[in-house]
């Protein structure tokens, strides 16, 4: 689809960018290995989603690995809106590896609510807003933020400026980085970043692990002649990978992961752990 001849890129593309950070303010959070009650080592990029009653915490299966070891629960650090405390992750771990690569920890309500998360800016993404397939179209503008740094020990004070948020398109899957039957590219360089500093190229987005892509619909809304609205975005994957030379990051696709996610709250309930509202 192509956009009106009218329309300035790099400034759609700024607003784009600004406007679908203010909509999921609060839903993102790093995860960090604990070392003590200022510091964590930071793992990579997570966050907080709603389905049948249910809030969760969704990453990569290899955000609970850190330097060679698998790390129990109450190794991991997460943070919430509206609180300047970090809280340890203290439910099962739900995981599945490589091509889907993602994990869940299930949040308790008291947690949520003690720690804000039932503050308008921290509410877990819905389950409604889960593409049912990453199915963009053309040319579409694909959202995705999160924590910079992974291995590197910081503050938990410092860590909200560590939060980086691009838009972005869609790029061919490196058969030697992914499988397109599981997987889609992200462009990850200079030209296409939505930042003032585009020119001097991006930063390495370790740390990205985790983040979850947002199909924004803007493309789409534009070429029907529609106005957008940050309503009109999807979550469309879940990103896990980079390849530096071929200037991309590796996702996988919303349906692989919204399927697992309905399979493990499945177990739960049938282990009691949880009641399926």
């Amino acid at each position: 689809m192509k956009l009106p001849d009218t329309v300035d890129w790099k400034e759609e593309c700024r607003r784009v960018t600004d406007t679908m950070r203010e909509y999921t303010k609060g839903c993102v959070t790093p995860i960090c290995s604990n070392i003590n009650e200022r510091e964590g080592a930071l793992h990579g990029t997570g966050a907080y989603v709603s389905a049948l009653g249910q809030t969760m915490l969704v990453t990569n299966d290899h955000n609970f690995d850190f330097r060679g070891r698998s790390c129990a629960p109450d190794d991991l650090a997460i943070m919430f809106a509206g609180s300047p405390l970090f809280y340890h992750v203290h439910n099962s771990l739900y995981a599945i590896g490589y091509p889907i690569d993602c994990a869940l920890s299930r949040i308790a309500p008291e947690v949520w609510t003690q720690a804000g998360g039932d503050a308008p800016a921290g509410a877990a993404i819905a389950e409604a807003q889960l593409a049912l397939a990453h199915d963009p179209v053309e040319n579409e503008l694909l959202f995705f933020e999160g924590y910079l740094g992974e291995g590197q020990t910081l503050a938990y004070a410092t860590l909200p400026d560590r939060m980086a948020a691009h838009v972005t398109q869609e790029a061919p899957v490196p058969p030697e980085y992914g499988d397109e039957r599981f997987h889609f590219a992200l462009q990850y360089w200079g030209d296409l970043d939505a930042e003032p500093s585009a020119d001097q190229g991006l930063p390495a987005p370790k740390g990205f692990s985790g983040s979850l892509v947002w199909n924004t619909g803007y493309t789409e809304a534009r070429s029907r002649g529609q106005l957008w609205t940050p309503q009109d975005a999807k979550v469309t994957g879940v990103v896990w990978g980079w390849s530096s030379s071929k200037a991309c990051l590796i996702a996988t696709r919303i349906e692989f992961i919204r399927s697992w996610l309905m399979r493990s709250l499945e177990v739960m309930q049938a282990s009691a752990e949880i009641r399926v509202e």
